[in-house]
């Protein structure tokens, strides 16, 4: 009776063993289909927006190497460098902005509002234009002004329906700027590669008056705190920029926000 026990016992070992392993092996064989076809899915998004990751295929599609290098050209240009720093000092601001220390903020606003400013100065008058400067700049624009505009919205100082104006403007545009300029860009080259892409931004008159508005807005907001000022003279600005705003969206919707960028494809 012990050896039958014994045998059943040990057989029941390898079987359950055995069984494991199919399991496994069976799982394996699924996550690696899965994986499969996820990246044959994700490859050709890849490869259109950013170019392949090698030199294969047709040889039509820039490599990374490439594309990277135009990024890197294009954005040691003065310019774009200042443009660059105005994106990456907004969670600065906005950290200064909810911990109400409003006076620093007030400079931080202040100076992002010069370099919007200097950089174009730089770009017209020194022959230092890129194509990537035309994205950049307004995009910077964006990223500043709403993640200033959270913040004071979040403090309870803006208004809660000016904030998501702003937001879904913004976040339209550029999902609708992303989707023109892909429809424009010939097969074979990489859509957000600045050296390839056909078109450039060209704000217009309106657009870049409602970006002179929100920044004051932003200004007088942030003085509201520090001087206790009249909230009608904010309240006047907020409707005088979100009216702005409606128009300059429409403005974009009637004419064409873009130019040939003068790239020529090799």
């Amino acid at each position: 009776i012990s050896s039958n026990s014994n045998t059943k016992m040990i057989f029941l070992r390898t079987f359950c063993k055995e069984l494991s392993l199919q399991s496994y092996r069976s799982l394996e064989q699924v996550q690696t289909t899965r994986i499969a076809k996820v990246r044959h899915s994700i490859n050709p998004f890849i490869i259109r927006n950013f170019g392949s990751s090698g030199k294969g295929g047709d040889g039509r599609h820039s490599d990374k190497r490439k594309f990277f290098q135009h990024w890197i050209e294009q954005l040691r240009s003065p310019p774009n460098i200042i443009t660059s720093m105005r994106i990456i000092s907004a969670p600065f601001l906005s950290y200064l902005i909810v911990t109400q220390q409003y006076e620093l903020a007030l400079g931080g606003c202040f100076f992002a509002g010069t370099s919007d400013v200097l950089d174009g100065y730089l770009a017209r008058n020194f022959n230092m234009k890129t194509v990537l400067g035309s994205y950049l700049d307004p995009l910077a624009d964006k990223v500043l002004i709403n993640s200033l505009a959270i913040s004071l919205c979040y403090e309870g100082i803006l208004p809660i329906p000016l904030v998501i104006l702003w937001s879904l403007r913004d976040v339209s545009l550029v999902l609708a700027s992303y989707l023109h300029v892909r429809s424009n860009t010939k097969s074979g080259d990489t859509v957000v590669d600045p050296a390839t892409t056909p078109l450039k931004v060209s704000p217009s008159t309106i657009g870049k008056a409602n970006t002179v508005l929100q920044f004051c807005t932003l200004s007088v907001a942030l003085i509201q705190p520090i001087y206790d000022a009249d909230s009608a003279i904010l309240e006047l600005i907020c409707w005088i920029s979100g009216s702005t705003t409606i128009l300059s969206t429409i403005n974009y919707v009637l004419y064409n926000a873009f130019l040939q960028s003068g790239n020529r494809r090799k």
